[in-house]
């Protein structure tokens, strides 16, 4: 949680595709041996076989972040997260609201863009729906693209319901 001051210091806040909802859902099986992995081995890690593996060294703009593996405890601790700013997206603090610009691809396959335009039309934020893109915008082949879209000072005041009606 954030005090007043610190809401009231952010100018913009840019969110690339958000971990609130997959769009697969898990096997309730795959959750359950999660839940107890992530309590025996809480740093095993898994690879999800991604087959582009940016490399930060070669390319400045690759997120070093970017990652293939995930541990249990991680997955665990981001469904749920994401099932909490779901459900409480309603006490998002509209003095916030209306500088959190959520941009998510329709395309990602990963995380759910759907769930984000929910979010960003309960919690009032904006909401912009990106064609052409896979699963983080800003670390894919297409982030220069991407950026003349975040940085662009036509964007639209909010855009929380297209896309998706």
């Amino acid at each position: 949680t954030c005090d007043d001051a610190h809401v009231q210091a952010l100018n913009q806040v840019v969110i690339t595709s958000p971990w609130l909802k997959l769009v697969a859902t898990p096997p309730m099986l795959l959750t359950v041996t999660a839940s107890v992995v992530s309590r025996v081995f809480p740093k095993w890690t898994l690879d999800l076989g991604h087959k582009i593996k940016p490399n930060p060294d070669r390319d400045p703009l690759v997120d070093p972040m970017c990652h293939s593996r995930i541990s249990p405890r991680w997955f665990m601790s981001a469904q749920s997260a994401g099932k909490q700013s779901l459900n409480q997206a309603n006490k998002f603090p509209q003095t916030l609201a209306p500088r959190v610009h959520i941009f998510h691809s329709t395309e990602d396959t990963l995380t759910d863009a759907r769930a984000s335009n929910e979010f960003a039309r309960i919690a009032r934020c904006q909401f912009t729906p990106l064609a052409n893109f896979g699963h983080g915008p800003h670390i894919t082949r297409q982030r220069a693209r991407f950026f003349d879209i975040v940085t662009t000072p036509l964007l639209p005041a909010a855009t929380c319901s297209s896309g998706f009606n």
